[in-house]
């Protein structure tokens, strides 16, 4: 990759540090609503969210599958293809972490996931 240049960079951290307004305020008015209802009507809202659970396991269980599968067979595929030996970065970068340290961050965030 090529190095950017420092008037992209400042304008790319500007842009990281705004806040669309309609985005956060519809997300935080439905996660206080969410959480209030949760507190305040506990039962009712644990059968609710069980039900859903229940539904969506039930109705999109496939999908779920459907896609795990995909992304292993495609990440397969890319291992067996001539894209298997692509270098991300200039020709003259060295990684930034070893194959052992990628093993043990995956390895990580799934036993951090699973549990």
């Amino acid at each position: 990759m090529s190095a950017v240049a420092p008037a992209e960079a400042s304008a790319s951290a500007k842009r990281a540090r705004t806040i669309n307004p309609p985005v956060f305020i519809t997300s935080a008015v439905l996660l206080v609503a969410l959480l209030t209802y949760a507190v305040v009507a506990t039962k009712s809202a644990s059968t609710l969210f069980a039900e859903l659970l229940d539904g969506v396991g039930t109705y999109f269980g496939w999908l779920y599958v459907s896609s795990v599968a995909l992304f292993i067979g495609f990440s397969l595929w890319l291992l067996m293809s001539r894209h298997a030996t692509l270098r991300l970065g200039a020709d003259d970068e060295r990684p930034d972490f070893s194959t052992l340290s990628w093993f043990a961050m995956l390895f990580s965030a799934g036993m951090g996931i699973g549990l």
